[in-house]
């Protein structure tokens, strides 16, 4: 376990819909988002009312542990569906599907709750000083370890398929072409700062403003238990959907606009990535 980025805070998750005052019916239209516990989600619906015709009512709250990393997975899970921020659309029959999202948010209360004790743990080691010395090994720390070292594998398969359409966005950057659809193109200003040199000249001025971290990290040695059948499938279905994603990519004729396939096929890989990074910083 070392440096899980995942906050423990608790908070509220909701569903808020639409209905029309008129003929009653359901709007398609479902925020999902969060609110802080000091915060009522009842003040949060009557700010977006304000400006809606449609009267807004909370179709579904809990409150979860980690409400961030809940909330992200939310987002992630239902992507395809999102259309803006945290609205997204469901079909006409959308009752089992947002039936399914409520669900879906009561399984991952019950995870993080679960894990938000080893989480808890995870900060204690990262912030307690490291003597160098090895834990012995033990069933649980070897699942722990196959759990980092697959989501691990599963990021870095994935990552093909986002440095392709990187560089494809790079490329059209340059020529003054349209952009990929789902890519921006941002400035960033790369630190050319000597650190060793600004230690030794202004030690006062690094040691009033820079933090510098005094405790040992705690690694896992080893590799991936090969042996493990369901964790090879899981990696080669991933091998398989970067491979069906290169496909629709190498003869997509018009990124900027890509077919609906490709599009699936993007946001599936974007799960695929997110819910690995949270399984890998759950297992951290």
């Amino acid at each position: 376990m070392s440096n899980t980025k995942i906050s423990t805070e608790q908070g509220s998750i909701y569903f808020i819909r639409e209905q029309n005052l008129i003929t009653k019916n359901l709007s398609p239209f479902v925020k999902i988002g969060l609110t802080a516990l000091h915060r009522r989600t009842t003040d949060r619906r009557n700010d977006l009312q304000t400006g809606n015709p449609r009267e807004l009512f909370i179709a579904h709250e809990v409150v979860v542990p980690c409400v961030r990393a809940v909330e992200t997975a939310l987002r992630y899970k239902f992507l395809e569906q999102n259309v803006n921020l945290e609205w997204h659309i469901f079909s006409e029959n959308s009752k089992n599907q947002i039936e399914d999202a409520f669900i879906y948010c009561e399984e991952l209360k019950n995870r993080f709750t679960k894990y938000t004790p080893l989480i808890e743990e995870a900060k204690r080691l990262d912030n307690t000083k490291s003597e160098g010395n090895a834990i012995p090994a033990s069933e649980e720390a070897a699942y722990w370890q196959n759990e980092i070292q697959l989501h691990h594998e599963i990021i870095k398969i994935c990552k093909r398929a986002f440095i392709a359409q990187r560089s494809k966005a790079k490329k059209c950057f340059e020529n003054g072409e349209q952009l990929p659809h789902g890519t921006a193109i941002r400035q960033r200003i790369v630190s050319e700062i000597e650190w060793d040199q600004l230690i030794n000249k202004y030690p006062s001025v690094v040691e009033k403003y820079l933090k510098i971290r005094l405790s040992g990290v705690f690694r896992l040695s080893g590799k991936r238990a090969q042996n493990n059948g369901e964790a090879n499938l899981r990696v080669l279905q991933t091998e398989s959907e970067v491979e069906k994603f290169f496909e629709l990519f190498d003869t997509e004729k018009n990124h900027a606009d890509p077919s609906p396939e490709l599009r699936r096929q993007q946001i599936r890989l974007q799960q695929l990535a997110k819910f690995s990074s949270v399984e890998k910083e759950i297992a951290r």
